[in-house]
């Protein structure tokens, strides 16, 4: 699919849609309706175009992180801490995603076994959603099922055809944070007083989605 119309020209596109449609095109499909609908509005984007507030996405937005595939499983979680960014590579560094997930967490089996993870970010209205997903494990039950989100399965991973923004991250590199390297010692008695300190994961960012 291509850019909107310059101009904001209206235009009529019928689409047939099957029942056995790959999920990326799905997620195409909704992007080209918001386009023909908001000629402003896009699709997929080179990730070193993404314009954002890293610390609102995260912090008061929140994200979805997810890791696996439909054949071997998966699991998704609610993130508020995070990092958007670059670093290695030439020309500027390669745009990456930095990602922590506690040893205990059911999402970090996954992290660990799987080459991507993504990133999924909605509108509010999806709030209680994401709470939900962040409080209760999808080890225990079908944490999904309780939630208004539609999950798509793709080669790289799972994303969420409700999501507003979805990244597509290729793992780079993964390290638990260490309790020698904090300067500030209060961070582990405010943060870790269990010293379940989490997993860094950088992931380069080689996909992007946004509505």
């Amino acid at each position: 699919f291509g850019p909107a119309l310059p101009g904001g020209n209206a235009v009529i596109v019928n689409i047939k849609i099957s029942d056995n449609i790959p999920p990326m095109i799905q997620i195409k499909i909704n992007f080209l309706r918001n386009m023909i609908a908001f000629p402003t509005a896009g699709g997929e984007i080179d990730p070193k175009q993404i314009s954002l507030s890293p610390s609102t996405l995260f912090a008061n937005d929140w994200l979805l992180l997810s890791a696996g595939t439909k054949e071997k499983g998966w699991n998704t979680m609610t993130i508020s801490w995070g990092h958007l960014g670059a670093i290695w590579g030439n020309q500027g560094g390669m745009p990456t995603a930095i990602v922590y997930v506690r040893p205990q967490r059911y999402t970090k089996h996954f992290m660990d076994t799987n080459e991507y993870f993504t990133l999924c970010s909605f509108s509010n209205q999806y709030k209680k959603d994401l709470a939900y997903l962040g409080s209760h494990s999808g080890k225990e039950e079908d944490k999904i099922a309780h939630t208004s989100l539609h999950p798509l399965f793709e080669k790289e991973g799972v994303v969420f055809e409700e999501a507003s923004l979805i990244l597509v991250c290729k793992k780079l590199y993964a390290a638990p944070i260490v309790e020698e390297g904090f300067i500030d010692k209060k961070i582990i008695q405010e943060n870790y007083p269990d010293k379940d300190f989490h997993t860094m994961y950088i992931g380069e960012i080689v996909k992007a989605y946004v509505e």
